[in-house]
């Protein structure tokens, strides 16, 4: 009697050629071949009022200790370190390619372009240029769906979204930042002395 197709396939392991995870290590190895995160549930936070960056900080902390700089939204690019910078239009792609590589992994700053915003055209960042953005978010990770979660403080509300969910509000994707080794000792040394 022939082999069925599918028999074949199976018998030559090419439907699935590794076994299952037998152990829960196993399993971890296989998720971070992946780049599967769990995703943390949202942390609420008596900021000082509609502050993102405020928030970003703190949640960055508190989930993922990371140490990010006490400033403004449109400040952050000078203060911690550029990963990446997106290209207009292929976001989830570029957002995809990196997790894949470990080039971004979850409480890295995600800077993003708010048309809405009235700062665009009222403030000045450090170097008194025009902002590149006004709104940080939090990138929380990517799930086993391959969707990518980010936390934010919008408004009075603090939440975890998706991305589609961010372009749903407008936002642009400008650059991914992560804490600047530089400065990390002298946020330790400001967070020593707001301490006494």
């Amino acid at each position: 009697m022939k082999k069925t197709l599918l028999t074949a396939v199976l018998s030559a392991g090419m439907l699935f050629p590794t076994k299952a995870p037998d152990t829960t290590e196993e399993f971890k190895e296989i998720q971070n071949k992946q780049r599967i995160d769990e995703i943390p549930e949202t942390i609420k936070y008596n900021t000082t009022g509609e502050n993102c960056s405020e928030y970003v900080r703190f949640t960055g902390k508190k989930l993922y200790n990371k140490l990010y700089s006490y400033t403004d939204a449109w400040n952050r690019q000078y203060a911690e370190d550029e990963k990446f910078q997106f290209k207009q239009g292929r976001e989830k792609k570029q957002l995809d390619s990196l997790r894949d590589l470990n080039e971004i992994q979850p409480g890295m700053i995600l800077g993003a372009y708010n048309p809405n915003s009235p700062r665009n055209y009222t403030i000045r960042d450090w170097k008194n240029k025009k902002p590149e953005y006004t709104h940080v978010l939090l990138y929380a990770g990517r799930d086993s769906s391959r969707t990518h979660y980010f936390f934010h403080e919008w408004g009075k509300k603090q939440e975890k979204i998706t991305l589609n969910e961010l372009e749903d509000l407008n936002l642009k994707p400008i650059e991914m930042l992560d804490e600047s080794k530089e400065i990390i000792a002298e946020i330790k040394s400001y967070e020593e002395k707001r301490k006494t």
